[in-house]
């Protein structure tokens, strides 16, 4: 192979991955709202239902769901960041 044949070989190669890379982050970024959605599903799921079954009021299940469904950080248990003994954030859900 010559090299004219490499470099266009490596070009066409990189600007694949480029946009492999633009897609993946398109189809990230749609998960992540239906996540974020869900989420939102789900909180006022949970605070009907304590208020339904008058297990709390309106205003305590509110405050109740609020509390318990904001964003949790996951951290990467295998990687210890400054030998500190902390893990690194992984991900947030």
């Amino acid at each position: 192979m010559g090299s004219h044949e490499l470099v266009r070989h490596y070009v066409v190669e990189v600007l694949g991955e480029k946009e492999e890379r633009t897609e993946l982050r398109e189809v990230v970024n749609a998960l992540w709202q239906h996540v974020r959605e869900a989420r939102k599903d789900i909180a006022l799921a949970a605070e009907t239902l304590l208020s339904s079954a008058e297990m709390l009021d309106a205003k305590e299940a509110r405050e109740w769901t609020q509390k318990n469904s904001h964003p949790r950080i996951i951290h990467d248990s295998r990687s210890k960041s400054g030998g500190r003994g902390r893990s690194r954030p992984l991900f947030q859900i």
